[in-house]
């Protein structure tokens, strides 16, 4: 099969935008490293208290709210 005309400039077109990105994300930019996630180490997470947990997770709460 032989593709016509507009299948090939659409071919390269899109090969066009995967060689812009490669060179605006560097790969540095696009490493592993750089998606791996931060993980406690399981015996800190044990010891510390539960209010602790939660400011390690970002989560404040106001201590002031009465029930």
């Amino acid at each position: 099969m032989v593709p016509n005309r507009n299948e090939f400039e659409n071919y390269h077109s899109v090969l066009g935008v995967f060689k812009l990105i490669g060179i605006i994300l560097p790969r540095t930019a696009k490493s592993e490293r750089a998606w791996t996630p931060v993980v406690p180490r399981r015996n800190d997470v044990l010891k510390q208290s539960s209010l602790q947990s939660f400011k390690t997770r970002g989560l404040v709460f106001d201590k002031d709210v009465k029930n």
